[in-house]
């Protein structure tokens, strides 16, 4: 499995056209490279770079934002009078 074919499917959970469509990388150019071996051009290499990183960062941010309101569900306690 490639970089192109783990991105959408493992990490985005979407189609790889998908992918490649919103990276404005034409599907037919990126699987006959992936056929060939060939590698991306650094231009390519940097959208499907770019879209690695904007992931980690939005995992990131979710766990931290997840783990402040952890903090406050489930403590209340009832005041008695």
């Amino acid at each position: 499995m490639n970089i192109i074919d783990r991105l959408a499917n493992e990490l985005l959970r979407m189609p790889v056209q998908t992918l490649l469509a919103s990276l404005n990388l034409h599907c037919s150019t990126i699987q006959r490279k992936i056929q060939r071996k060939d590698r991306l051009s650094p231009a390519e290499s940097d959208r499907v770079a770019r879209v690695l990183y904007l992931r980690q960062l939005a995992v990131e941010v979710f766990k931290t934002r997840r783990s402040r309101s952890n903090g406050c569900v489930g403590r209340t306690q009832s005041l008695q009078v």
